[in-house]
């Protein structure tokens, strides 16, 4: 996960509220039959074998991502940043990265 605004006790509270919405992704995929319809066998497949139906996704969190400045506003901008450079593929951007 990418946090653009780490700060003493944020990442509890960020933790937390990621993990309330990782159990309802995964039961959403359950819900609709989505392991099913990709032919992914749970109980057999060594990643999700031994766990519960509702904590199928580890929330990690990247260090060394650019970080915005306290009391900016520019969250949309490095959140947009950081997904194009995963979806195409690219090296992540340095953590000095001034959005003006």
């Amino acid at each position: 996960m990418y946090d653009s605004y780490e700060f003493s006790g944020h990442y509890v509270v960020v933790l937390a509220e990621i993990e309330k919405i990782a159990k309802i992704i995964a039961l959403c995929f359950q819900g609709c039959d989505f392991y099913v319809k990709k032919g992914i066998n749970l109980q057999n497949n060594p990643r999700h074998k031994d766990k519960d139906s509702s904590d199928m996704f580890d929330v990690l969190f990247e260090d060394d991502l650019p970080q915005q400045s306290s009391g900016s506003l520019d969250c949309g901008v490095f959140m947009v940043m950081y997904a194009e450079c995963l979806s195409y593929g690219h090296e992540v951007i340095p953590t000095e990265f001034d959005p003006n």
